[in-house]
């Protein structure tokens, strides 16, 4: 998982880079020299990919990122500060972009996992539905593994039971509030569990 906490943001440091001919291009590129920028495109896309890999970021999506990071440093070239050194902009970018690109993952996951609780029914007999019960039983034992009894237990009410928030709340004496945090912590929990195996199995 990337080390994207907004907290630590990478600190700017003043240019002492020796390569001048960086500093000439920097300039031509913010004056609209787009020749210019694409040579510093090409002079920091792998040390850009490595600076993603070592903060944590998924190999396949690396490539993307550095992508992305370039076309914004391209259109925003007007606000780079010249006291400080480009390479640090372009990472200041990419910490960014790869920061709310783990967000975004993180809410498809839930949303994935919530998904498919809310519309598989292991009570079901209907033999059409056999693949989603066995998938959804699947997800059952895996939530009472990874998850805290507490949690499993608010999940079960919500999902098997359809229980609404404040009913569990009032059904296990829990403040309204503390049930939505549990109930946003298991599916979370569950839902990197489930994205790991993916991963695991799609590495096989």
């Amino acid at each position: 998982m990337p080390d994207t906490r907004e907290n630590q943001r990478t600190p700017l440091q003043l240019n002492h880079e020796p390569d001048r001919r960086v500093k000439e291009l920097a300039q031509r590129a913010v004056a609209g020299d787009d020749e210019s920028f694409g040579e510093l495109a090409r002079r920091h896309s792998a040390s850009l990919r490595r600076f993603l890999l070592n903060r944590g970021v998924n190999d396949a999506v690396a490539d993307d990122l550095v992508q992305e990071t370039l076309i914004r440093a391209h259109t925003h070239i007007a606000h780079y500060d010249a006291r400080y050194a480009f390479s640090t902009w372009l990472y200041s970018i990419a910490i960014r972009l790869a920061a709310s690109l783990h967000r975004k993952t993180e809410r498809e996951k839930e949303a994935a996992a919530e998904y498919f609780l809310e519309h598989t029914d292991v009570s079901s007999g209907n033999d059409s539905s056999l693949f989603l019960e066995e998938a959804a039983q699947s997800i059952w034992e895996t939530a009472r593994k990874v998850l805290s009894a507490d949690q499993f237990k608010v999940l079960r009410l919500r999902y098997i039971e359809n229980m609404t928030t404040r009913e569990i709340a009032s059904a296990l004496g829990m403040s309204h509030v503390s049930v939505r945090v549990s109930l946003h912590r298991a599916r979370s929990a569950l839902a990197n569990c489930l994205a790991g195996r993916a991963e695991r199995r799609r590495e096989l």
